[in-house]
């Protein structure tokens, strides 16, 4: 399902868009697990997929439609860290 994220302290007027997919755990859940890949989270992140689903786990996978990291308001650019100083 497509989803979209809005309000966000800082970028209230940016919106962040972003899939998610959800696979069932075998069997009785034990819990969820939420998958997010690195950088700017444009593909799903499947490490350990198929061990998660055995151990009865449910798991969510979200890739986000752009690079979360990139807004035109200042928002969640002043999280980054600026290495060079």
């Amino acid at each position: 399902m497509q989803v979209t994220v809005t309000g966000c302290p800082g970028i209230e007027s940016e919106a962040a868009s972003a899939i998610i997919a959800v696979l069932p755990g075998a069997g009785t859940r034990a819990g969820t697990i939420v998958h997010f890949s690195g950088g700017g989270g444009t593909t799903f992140n499947e490490l350990g997929t198929d061990d998660y689903r055995n151990a009865h786990f449910q798991q969510v996978f979200v890739r986000w439609l752009t690079d979360w990291e990139s807004t035109q308001a200042q928002g969640i650019k002043i999280a980054r860290v600026d290495r060079r100083h």
